[in-house]
Parts: C-alpha cells; structure tokens; sequence
C-alpha cells in the first residue's frame, strides 16, 4: 500500500458548474459521474465559460456517510462568472475551507479506497472532524486512458474537533 502525506490548508471559494444525482451504488458510480461530467462540460462549453487548463474535474461526495446505496454525487468545474444554469446544470460558489485534509493519490480510481482510509485515520489520529463533504479533484485524467498516470487530490473539509 502507498504511503500517504496527508496535509493541512486552506481551500478558496471558486465559481462551477455542477450537475448532481444520486448513483444507485457503487457498481454504477462511474457511470453516473461519466454521464454528469459530459452534461457539465459540455454545458460549459457551449455557453463559452469553462475556465482554461488547468482546470480539474471535481467530484463532490454529499453524503454526510459513507454508504454504498443512493450515493449523492456533484460533477464539477470551474467556471468564470457569466455563466447561469439551467436546471439540469447548477451554477454555484464551492465553498471555501480555512482547512481541509488533503491527500495526493497516483493510479487507478479502483485504489483510491486506500487514500480515503489514510485520510480518515489521520483526521481521527489528530482530532480533527470533518466539517463538510468530501471532494476528489481530478489533477491528471483522461477518460479511457492508462490508469497508472491518474493523479487525484482527496480533501475533507475539516475542524478541530
């Protein structure tokens, strides 16, 4: 298993464009997140408002628990401040965080279960509590490409406890 720095800092609030559901489970969360991303982006796009790279997809995680049944998804990216949604497409301000956990995770999306669980023990380990839902940022992604050269950042918003 890799090791995994976890670090502390502060996270700004940014401008996207989200298109959220509820993934029936986990089997069909890829699925579910592939089609919200495709809705979002090409949202973006065609309204001429996705910000330039690097600009990383966003995966937000609603649940307050974790659970792997009706699992409540966000598909995310920054976008500048023209942009207003549509419905299917929100339009909204992320919210900032004085300080989140953060961790750097390489490889497949099928390994980050280990990155989720060095986090989780460090914000246990170091009585933090976590304040809000959890985001994955997409840093290098391509859809169908080779899996090893993904790099996702895993924060939690998080407060002393």
């Amino acid at each position: 298993m890799p090791a995994y720095a976890v670090i502390i800092k502060k996270v700004e609030t940014q401008r996207v464009a989200q298109a959220r559901a509820k993934a029936p489970d986990m089997s069909k969360l890829g699925s579910t997140l592939d089609h919200l991303f495709d809705s979002v982006l090409t949202y973006a796009r065609n309204h001429h408002a996705l910000l330039p790279e690097p600009n990383p997809s966003i995966t937000v995680y609603y649940d307050e628990e974790f659970g792997e049944q009706n699992i409540d998804v966000g598909a995310c990216v920054y976008v500048n401040n023209t942009l207003v949604g549509d419905g299917q497409v929100e339009v909204l301000d992320l919210p900032g965080y004085e300080s989140v956990a953060s961790v750097i995770h390489h490889g497949p999306f099928v390994t980050l279960p280990g990155a989720y669980s060095a986090v989780s023990g460090w914000i246990e380990a170091n009585h933090y509590q976590i304040c809000g839902p959890a985001r994955e940022l997409n840093l290098e992604y391509e859809r169908g490409g080779d899996q090893s050269k993904y790099v996702t950042e895993v924060q939690f918003p998080v407060k002393k406890a």
